[in-house]
């Protein structure tokens, strides 16, 4: 063995120290790696990020006002305005959903909405002017006049279908129905009483004029009771039926 000198000596210690550096510095770039390689993937994995606000609003390059996204009375509201600042467009949420859009220079308005009671669609002027909606199941679609008078109607319910015609003070003037399985004619007086009806039920067809003092005559097929035996029957086709005010038979033939 060869025997260690001062200098020798003080080489092997350099070299140990060297070594013992380099396994820290090993140890540390690996540490780093592991380190870079975590955030790398979490950063991978990161969901897109939210960015939050009471308010958005969208500039065009003169800086104006184009559209906004907000909350409006509780509701969020997105708005659309055309270049001089007038809300063409509007969607509002919440329990009560509608989309509003506007014609700029007037006052056309299209009105489309869901609420808990009904949806539909309404189309406006200086007053509504027309209206479709489903209410409680029973659809209907109303036309108004420029002073905002309801003037036809065509609606579904539980009845049947029907279509009326009112005059310009809104009396319902006219109607044609479907009604007990049969379609209907009635016209009415400008207090809303019926005066004429042509109507075809049990494929029994009849024609009934009335007055305002309550007289009646029936063209057709109509149901009278026997005063003897309290029994009803029908009359044919070519029949003619008179009654007075009172509702009792005044004429008939044959």
């Amino acid at each position: 063995m060869t025997p260690q000198t001062p200098h020798t000596q003080n080489i092997i210690e350099r070299l140990e120290k060297l070594e013992r550096q380099n396994r820290r510095l090993k140890q540390a770039a690996l540490a780093a790696f592991v380190l870079f390689a975590a955030v790398f993937m979490m950063g991978q994995a990161r969901p897109i990020g939210t960015t939050e606000a009471n308010k958005f609003v969208l500039r065009d390059a003169g800086g104006r006002v184009r559209a906004e996204l907000g909350m409006f009375a509780d509701h969020p509201t997105l708005t659309f305005h055309d270049a001089r600042g007038f809300p063409v467009a509007s969607l509002e949420g919440g329990d009560d959903p509608f989309l509003t859009l506007n014609r700029a220079g007037n006052e056309v308005q299209v009105l489309l909405s869901a609420s808990k009671d009904h949806y539909g669609l309404a189309l406006y002027g200086k007053t509504v002017r027309a209206g479709l909606a489903v209410t409680k199941g029973s659809p209907a679609l109303d036309i108004f006049d420029e002073a905002g008078k309801e003037r036809a109607t065509v609606d579904v319910t539980e009845g049947g279908p029907s279509f009326a015609l009112s005059d310009a003070n809104g009396k319902r003037r006219a109607v044609l129905t479907v009604f007990m399985g049969g379609p209907y004619l009635w016209l009415a007086d400008d207090n809303e009483k019926q005066r004429f009806s042509l109507g075809l039920h049990a494929n029994a067809p009849n024609l009934t004029l009335s007055d305002d003092e309550g007289f009646q005559t029936t063209l057709g097929s109509t149901d009278l009771v026997t005063p003897e035996t309290g029994e009803s029957h029908k009359t044919s086709a070519a029949s003619v039926v008179m009654f007075g005010k009172d509702g009792k038979l005044l004429w008939r033939a044959p």
